[in-house]
């Protein structure tokens, strides 16, 4: 799903399943490499992992707060908690 900020509390820090958050850009060469990859593999678990899509560009304030300095950034969130990131 696209993630936004009208979304973002809900669906990603309230989520009852773990969430892959790829920040990317439409320019950004290695985010069309990475974007569907982790599509494919969160697609192998069933339901068990959600995939949230933000555009940095479209929510500019939002890539802020998370911190984004680089593309593609990618973040694991449990339970409203950052567990990891590449």
């Amino acid at each position: 799903f696209d993630a936004d900020a009208a979304n973002f509390q809900a669906r990603v820090l309230q989520a009852k399943t773990p969430v892959v958050l790829d920040c990317h850009a439409d320019w950004c060469g290695p985010c069309k490499t990475l974007g569907p990859l982790l599509k494919s593999e969160v697609a192998k678990h069933g339901g068990k992992v959600a995939l949230a899509m933000l555009d940095v560009d479209a929510e500019q304030q939002l890539s802020g707060q998370l911190q984004v300095q680089s593309l593609p950034t990618v973040f694991g969130i449990h339970e409203g908690k950052l567990k990891d990131q590449f």
